[in-house]
């Protein structure tokens, strides 16, 4: 059972595999029944939490004891409740582009969020690396199939690959925690610091932190919804997997680090989500934020360490998809990014409680009350990124009334989602957490109302500066660095070539002798 939202979306990108000469409408039908049939089973299952599903293609079995193993349970039950919505709801909002030439949602879209619920249900460090190695996979396969240059391959082996190194880091994991005497299970956690600090790099590299700068959309054959999907679930299913760590507690070690890591990521992305302008891959900025703001609160509670987290990724997925759909075409559209920011900002209920709750227990600790202050700022950053979207111009559409219905219903989703998987009776914020929460819708409405007096020269000075503020100079110091080494072992090489390879060899023994001959004396 655990695995019936997963067979139901492969079901159905074969059936659209097979219909795919078929009218675009078919298509989107079969998509749209596939995407709510998932979502609706993953919402059923979530009560009968926890199953697991375990099946071994390695023989012999006694040679080969590991398995691929999903588990299903209060850990990632709400994630891939989200995370079905991310479809269904991208799904519905792509009736508007039906009758459009260049619509295109094939059956990759459904493929690549069934991987994504795989990711999230993985039960040990051996399922992670293969369901990322699908991932990077499917990826690979549909971005060549529509490459038409050559610098489209390389922006796409470039993501590719920066996505492989983390499954590297996985398995050094793996090798790490059975060096000290662990096991790959997450049931239980990592025995070994650098295990999990390896972990930790590997969730960093698969949330595509290579380059803040990177543009998903510029991927080839690419298009709108399926970079939606991409930019989403792939991070939230590597986030689910550090939340299952959480639960156990944070090492020592690596607190700080994460505590203040994640406060310099919160505030550049927060101020990039802020001050970017509409592009078609703005979101990611939305994204980085949201998980760094789980991280750093979650270093801070003194219980239920995954809380935060698990908070900040439903909030990533329901209110990241609203915001990447949202246009207005009538007036009354403008309703729901208020209601984006009161799921991401009550203490209770929404989707973001428990992160506006975990933000709220660093206001008592003393030490580490910066860390509320980073965390209102910028949640309140987040936040008034989204009401921005209340001022966006009527657009006008020529959609008959059935597409207009189906449009609503996807705007209406995620709001409901957001609404029903809070869980504010899990931690106790108190009055401390309404304070956070006055802090950020006000400190939202604040950025949105200078945002709008901001004159144009002003404005297009703080863009250029906040456009700095990505890993571009950390990557160029690193390419150089790389080819200064690359150049001196060349150069080391052509000493070492020929006949002159003879006279440094007698060099060096002559050198060993003398360091021989004076140890001796």
């Amino acid at each position: 059972m655990a695995i019936l939202p997963i067979l139901i979306l492969f079901g159905g990108a074969l059936l659209m595999w097979l219909m795919r000469r078929r009218p675009a409408r078919l298509s989107w039908a079969i998509a749209a029944v596939a995407a709510f049939s998932a979502w609706l089973s993953s919402m059923l299952l979530a009560r009968a939490v926890p199953l697991q599903a375990s099946i071994s293609v390695w023989r012999p079995l006694d040679l080969f004891a590991a398995q691929i193993e999903l588990r299903f349970d209060v850990i990632n039950a709400r994630p891939i409740i989200a995370g079905t919505t991310v479809l269904l709801t991208v799904i519905l909002s792509t009736v508007l582009r039906l009758a459009d030439r260049e619509f295109r949602f094939g059956a990759i879209g459904l493929v690549y969020c069934a991987l994504a619920l795989i990711a999230m249900q993985s039960a040990n460090l051996l399922t992670i690396a293969l369901s990322w190695a699908m991932i990077d996979l499917v990826t690979l396969i549909s971005g060549l199939n529509g490459a038409k240059d050559d610098a489209s391959i390389s922006s796409l082996l470039a993501r590719v690959t920066v996505d492989a190194s983390g499954i590297l880091a996985v398995i050094g994991a793996a090798i790490a925690s059975g060096a000290a005497g662990g096991m790959d299970d997450l049931a239980i956690p990592l025995v070994n610091k650098w295990a999990t600090a390896l972990l930790v790099l590997a969730v960093v590299l698969r949330l595509g932190l290579a380059r803040l700068d990177y543009s998903l959309a510029g991927l080839p054959g690419v298009d709108d919804a399926t970079a939606t999907l991409r930019s989403f679930l792939s991070p939230a299913a590597a986030l689910v997997i550090l939340a299952r760590q959480f639960a156990f507690g944070i090492p020592p070690e690596i607190e700080n680090w994460l505590r203040v890591g994640s406060a310099i990521g919160l505030l550049i992305c927060g101020a990039r989500w802020v001050i970017e302008d509409e592009t078609k891959d703005r979101q990611r900025f939305l994204t980085f934020g949201m998980a760094f703001l789980g991280i750093m609160a979650s270093t801070v509670v003194p219980a239920r360490f995954e809380a935060p987290l698990l908070s900040a990724i439903l909030v990533m997925l329901v209110v990241g998809t609203l915001s990447s759909i949202f246009r207005v075409h009538t007036p009354w559209h403008r309703v729901f990014p208020a209601f984006a920011v009161l799921i991401m900002a009550m203490p209770v209920w929404g989707a973001g409680a428990l992160l506006v709750q975990g933000i709220s227990y660093a206001m008592g600790l003393g030490i580490n009350l910066w860390v509320a202050i980073v965390g209102s700022i910028g949640l309140a950053m987040l936040a008034a990124g989204i009401l921005r979207d209340v001022f966006k111009k009527v657009e006008a559409w020529y959609v008959d009334d059935l597409a207009r219905l189906l449009y609503a219903a996807a705007l209406i989703l995620p709001v409901g989602v957001g609404l029903a998987v809070g869980g504010g009776a899990e931690l106790a914020g108190g009055a401390r957490a309404i304070v956070v929460t006055l802090l950020t819708i006000g400190g939202a409405v604040g950025i949105v109302s200078l945002i709008r007096r901001v004159d144009r020269v002003t404005w297009q000075r703080a863009r250029g500066v906040v456009d700095r503020l990505h890993m571009g100079s950390v990557l160029n110091a690193a390419e150089g660095s790389l080819r200064w080494v690359s150049s001196s072992l060349r150069g080391i090489g052509g000493i070492l070539e020929g006949e002159g390879a003879m006279l440094w060899v007698f060099v060096i023994i002559l050198l060993v002798q003398l360091v021989i001959a004076g140890a001796s004396q």
